[in-house]
């Protein structure tokens, strides 16, 4: 990888788009998937729903502590 290559993708613009797109994918999941009727009324499908956007969070704070 050149160097030129390994800077622009050491961007600050594209770690705020990761972070950005993470929240916004967070929100989608948490509206359309974890909070569908179907999906609270099984409770092995609520759990791993929940485990999802836990760990989908979990990526997100790291995306905003990451140095690359």
């Amino acid at each position: 990888m050149q160097k030129s290559d390994r800077h622009a993708k050491n961007s600050p613009a594209l770690q705020h788009e990761a972070g950005d797109r993470a929240f916004v994918f967070a929100q989608q999941l948490s509206e359309f998937l974890v909070e569908h009727p179907f999906v609270q009324a099984a409770p092995h499908l609520k759990h791993e729903a929940e485990e999802i956007e836990r760990r989908l969070a979990d990526l997100y704070q790291r995306i905003w502590t990451t140095e690359i």
